[in-house]
């Protein structure tokens, strides 16, 4: 998977189809720099990836509680 499609995949599973703003205001830079990276024109620095991992982690930590407590539910409704 390519850099650019990487940080689109990332993004929209983030937030959704219009990530951008919500995207590069969670990684502290602009737009246009992500615009640059969504283009494949830029690269971005190892630090940034390191933000882009903690952003999905915190996601999966958030859906992995919901699961849990839906999954009660459906067992509570057996």
């Amino acid at each position: 998977m390519s850099t650019a499609d990487l940080i689109h995949a990332t993004g929209s599973a983030l937030y959704g189809a219009t990530y951008q703003r919500e995207f590069a205001a969670a990684l502290g830079i602009n737009r246009r720099t992500l615009s640059r990276w969504t283009a494949g024109s830029a690269e971005p620095r190892p630090t940034v990836w390191a933000d882009v991992l903690r952003l999905v982690e915190d996601r999966q930590r958030e859906l992995a509680q919901l699961i849990e407590a839906i999954d009660e539910r459906v067992e509570g409704a057996r």
